[in-house]
């Protein structure tokens, strides 16, 4: 590993457990997610599904602002994870790559609290061009609205990052799905994700 890769790894607060396909729930209450099996209690959301969510002011990769949730010309895949340096999230973000590559339709985006320059970094590593990588870092109100800021970990450890789930957003700006992984080194419930966009879209 070579100082700039060590630079960047460092600079973010990572959960460093390795990672495996975990349990999820649609209708989490933030009180029974862990990290590293340690309770951890989310942002109570503003939005549930169904509920229409305003834009929301992201920064890419180039430090550009880039809008996602509100009305869109298409469905969006937002996914969240506390940054693109753990174990989870880099396995997470190559999965939704492949995910991306099938499903067209939909425009997919990964949410971390991570800068851009380290958002940047990572898309040329692991080869991610099918997956649009966005920081929440100047915008609190998109935890807010989703609920997937940590509030409250062991010594404060986590709390400002965002917790691992996945939303899929309706053209019309509603939420038509969401899904909160329990424990936070877990990754995303890639079968029943599967089969939600398979019955969303019509898909055998």
């Amino acid at each position: 590993m070579n100082k700039r890769t060590k630079a960047v790894a460092c600079s973010v607060l990572m959960c460093v457990t390795s990672a495996f396909a975990g349990t999820t729930t649609d209708d989490m209450t933030p009180a029974s997610m862990t990290c590293h099996q340690t309770p951890i209690q989310l942002v109570q959301p503003a939005s549930h599904e169904g509920e229409m969510i305003t834009h929301m002011q992201l920064v890419n990769e180039q430090f550009k602002p880039e809008a996602i949730a509100g009305a869109q010309s298409g469905y969006q895949f937002i996914a969240t994870t506390s940054s693109v340096f753990t174990p989870t999230g880099v396995k997470e973000i190559q999965k939704l790559n492949t995910y991306a590559r099938m499903w067209s339709n939909l425009s997919f985006y990964v949410v971390t609290r991570d800068l851009p320059y380290a958002l940047s970094y990572f898309a040329k590593t692991y080869d991610v061009s099918h997956v649009t990588l966005l920081s929440n870092y100047q915008n609190m109100q998109f935890g807010k609205a989703f609920g997937t800021t940590i509030t409250h970990s062991k010594d404060n450890a986590y709390n400002g990052l965002n917790a691992n789930a996945i939303f899929v957003m309706q053209p019309d700006g509603r939420m038509a799905h969401r899904q909160f992984v329990d424990e936070m080194t877990d990754q995303y419930n890639y079968d029943q994700l599967a089969a939600t966009l398979r019955k969303m879209f019509n898909r055998a």
